[in-house]
């Protein structure tokens, strides 16, 4: 049996004691920082407080422990996972960073705490171990900005969705269930439901969803955005009021992002379908028949991406979108951070890589890109905005993680 904890090693290690008397204590993980959600505040241990509680840890005879964490890292690509949290919807996303405030900073680098955490060990060290020199923090630049120079539509993300992931049905079911990737369905990505409805009045027009949207919903008419942009609709059942200039048929899409999927918890905790699961009416009239497309934006995907439109043609494009910019090394690639502030919420891709989400609600403004993603010559951001883009790709040489 073992103890985790972030405070009170006094408290914790004696109930730890009382429960196996006989045997060696074991810190399995102190939580020297903790890890964000989107639309909170970055967590942060101060320093003092890491040592008080790292000090009461060696001070307890014969306790050993585990750093949690000592390099937190990167959540990249959809590989961010999800808290349980008591109310619905009952979990909460985390960010891209994990870096966790931990000894050793996202990108590798020394903290406070690491230098703290060598003076306590020397305290408490017996015998005295032998200790290299440490090895050098890793340079971090901030590039020039990168102008975007051509897009794709929503329409054209859409046709270009592979044949193998794309189907129809009558009713709507989440990404899990799709007949793809040899049976296994969708796990991580986006998914739209397309299909036409009739509109015979120009005004008070209800499109009404029964269940809640799993996770980030869009709906566009016509390709284009429907609900504001500002007012999210997240994890819970909504109506929106809709309005054309032309009566007849439209095209409706409903486009849902999985944002996260629970990684702590126990079994109830792990029914996560992802995207829409119940029914959808249209001024009182079941919506039937739709076109599903599985969005999956997987590497080869993304690399084998064509028909680029100039955005010098088209300035006034709308999201959801692809941008692409491309931009010159000369000399050995360096880390760097992309400054995603200005942006609004989306994944970005390096060479193909996905280095993982923005959200302007923060707390992170800015995504780690390290070195060896980077290479000498022609390198290709491509980013997917579904809200609202930027016109450029801004770099910094340190993270803004909030």
């Amino acid at each position: 049996m073992t103890a985790n904890f972030q405070s009170d090693p006094k408290g914790n290690l004696d109930k730890l004691r009382k429960h196996q008397p006989n045997r060696p204590t074991m810190v399995m993980e102190y939580w020297n920082g903790w890890f964000d959600h989107w639309f909170e505040k970055h967590n942060k241990i101060p320093v003092e407080d890491f040592a008080i509680w790292l000090d009461g840890i060696f001070n307890h005879s014969q306790t050993s422990v585990n750093f949690y964490m000592f390099h937190g890292g990167t959540n990249f690509g959809f590989m961010a996972g999800a808290n349980k949290i008591p109310k619905e919807p009952f979990y909460a996303s985390d960010v891209t960073s994990y870096d966790y405030d931990g000894i050793l900073s996202e990108s590798g680098d020394y903290t406070p705490k690491y230098y703290k955490a060598i003076e306590l060990i020397n305290k408490y060290e017996i015998p005295k171990l032998f200790r290299p020199d440490f090895p050098p923090k890793s340079p971090k630049v901030a590039y020039p900005s990168v102008i975007l120079t051509h897009f794709l539509s929503f329409s054209d993300i859409l046709e270009q969705i592979p044949p193998s992931a794309v189907s129809q049905s009558e009713i709507l079911f989440p990404m899990e269930l799709l007949d793809i990737n040899e049976g296994n369905g969708q796990s991580y990505g986006y998914i739209a439901y397309q299909t036409t409805i009739n509109f015979l009045q120009f005004t008070e027009n209800k499109l009404m969803f029964d269940t809640p949207v799993r996770d980030f919903g869009i709906v566009l008419l016509d390709g284009e955005i429907v609900n504001n942009i500002s007012d999210y609709w997240i994890h819970t059942t909504k109506t929106f009021d809709v309005k054309v200039k032309k009566l007849g048929l439209h095209q409706l899409t409903i486009f849902v992002e999985n944002t996260a999927r629970v990684n702590f918890g126990v079994a109830k905790d792990f029914i996560q379908h992802k995207g829409l699961t119940g029914k959808v009416h249209f001024n009182s009239e079941l919506i039937k028949n739709f076109t599903i497309y599985a969005a999956e934006f997987k590497k080869d995907w993304i690399q084998g991406l064509k028909n680029w439109r100039s955005l010098t043609n088209n300035p006034d494009v709308k999201a959801p979108a692809i941008f692409k910019a491309t931009f010159m090394l000369s000399d050995i690639p360096e880390d760097t951070f992309l400054d995603m502030s200005s942006w609004h919420k989306g994944i970005v891709f390096i060479n193909g890589f996905n280095l993982g989400r923005y959200f302007k609600v923060g707390p992170q403004k800015t995504l780690y890109l390290p070195a060896p993603l980077l290479q000498l010559g022609e390198n290709i951001i491509i980013v997917f905005e579904q809200l609202e883009h930027a016109r450029e790709i801004q770099f910094s040489a340190t993270p803004q993680l909030g």
